[in-house]
């Protein structure tokens, strides 16, 4: 077999050359410091020096454009993955990721509303959809299944709703749920004008339907009105504070299922 060492040091080399400096070696494969790597599956990659669009970044058709960390923008064309198998532990990723992406969907604008994320130059469904992928769906043998008590619809650095308690009240036209909780305003990181929000979500349907300043902090009470249509649904509760003018939240806190 017929190898050798392949030099991609030359910035001027169009990817023709590059082909042509390739079918020196008749065996079509070219040998790195510790493997051969097939020219099929050879990534070029260029350096962009001048962009007429200014600063690119993401994919266009089979190209990726990204910024690395010392400022320089690169090329290269996008790798395909479709025919590699993927490890156990990447299945198991890859299916806790489709459902967290299920579960959160449909809350994208409360979560970027009152979901801080957990660090800089992240976002708040990042944050979610990590900490969901985490904490939140467990596997078990023939799938995965959230735990609803431990998933968080808001997240960020106000006082946590306290001495909470729920009613569900039903007549023949509508469902009624009573919140109580305790004017904890006194205390850290708690005001008296925080926004409740209540999240609802209906797991016979996949959806969420959620309430934003139906009651402040210091009210300790309130009630939400549904129709009677949702008395023979599971419902899961979720209850919060907000304060909209600050993008400030609290920690969502599950009040448990109603069924």
């Amino acid at each position: 077999m017929t190898t050798g060492i392949c030099d991609l040091s030359s910035n001027s080399l169009s990817l023709r050359e590059m082909r042509c400096r390739y079918h020196l070696f008749k065996d079509r494969y070219c040998q790195s410091a510790w493997k051969y790597i097939p020219l099929k599956k050879l990534r070029v990659m260029a350096r962009i020096e001048d962009s007429p669009f200014g600063k690119i970044s993401g994919t266009l058709g089979d190209m990726v454009f990204r910024r690395l960390k010392n400022g320089k923008q690169i090329a290269q064309k996008r790798p395909d993955f479709s025919q590699v198998k993927p490890s156990d532990f990447q299945q198991v990723q890859r299916n806790k990721l489709k459902t967290a992406m299920a579960l959160l969907s449909p809350l994208k604008g409360l979560i970027r509303e009152a979901y801080q994320p957990f660090q800089k130059n992240s976002s708040g469904f990042d944050a979610a959809k990590s900490y969901i992928m985490k904490e939140a769906i467990v596997v078990k043998e023939g799938g995965y299944v959230l735990d609803y008590r431990k998933v968080m619809v808001t997240f960020g650095d106000l006082r946590i709703p306290e001495g909470v308690g729920i009613a569900v009240n039903e007549n023949d036209e509508e469902l009624k749920i009573d919140l109580y909780w305790e004017d904890n305003s006194h205390q850290a990181l708690a005001y008296s004008d925080d926004e409740l929000i209540l999240v609802v979500y209906v797991a016979d349907e996949g959806r969420f339907v959620y309430f934003k300043g139906v009651a402040e902090r210091q009210a300790v009470q309130t009630t939400a009105t549904f129709n009677i249509s949702y008395a023979s649904k599971e419902l899961h509760l979720w209850m919060s504070f907000l304060r909209p003018h600050e993008r400030r939240a609290s920690p969502s806190v599950y009040l448990g299922k109603i069924v």
